[in-house]
């Protein structure tokens, strides 16, 4: 975000917990949130339903340089790092899930590490789905 704010995690953290206590928390694999907002290409029910909200999501680290090899060769970084967007791994070629973190600062992960998230959905961008103020749980 332009102006980060240093308090935006534990913000986030502690509204999902209350969401997902009250039941109004959806909580997604990365695949099926991917599937459900992509197919069919309609997306205003889809919008309605979860953009601008809160989901927690589980899903797979994909590596930084995916998208510099939509042919299939990707490399494998084996230490850990962050890196903006963080980007998820679906089973779709040339489809991303980007997550732009909520802060810089979060744990470094590794390629093909499974975690959970919580972010806000932006929408998709041409057969990609966006997601902002990530937060790694």
């Amino acid at each position: 975000e332009k102006r980060p704010d240093p308090d935006a995690a534990a913000r986030i953290r502690e509204r999902a917990t209350k969401l997902a206590r009250d039941g109004e928390l959806p909580y997604r694999d990365v695949e099926v949130l991917y599937a459900e907002y992509l197919f069919p290409n309609v997306t205003a029910e889809i919008d309605a339903k979860y953009k601008g909200k809160l989901v927690l999501l589980e899903g797979t680290v994909a590596p930084a340089n995916m998208k510099d090899f939509v042919d299939g060769f990707k490399l494998v970084d084996q230490d850990p790092y962050v890196h903006e967007p963080l980007l998820l791994s679906i089973d779709y070629e040339l489809s991303f899930v980007e997550c732009s973190l909520a802060q810089p600062s979060v744990r470094p992960v590794r390629d093909w590490e499974p975690i959970h998230l919580i972010v806000e959905v932006v929408g998709k961008r041409y057969s990609d789905l966006m997601l902002r103020r990530c937060v790694i749980l």
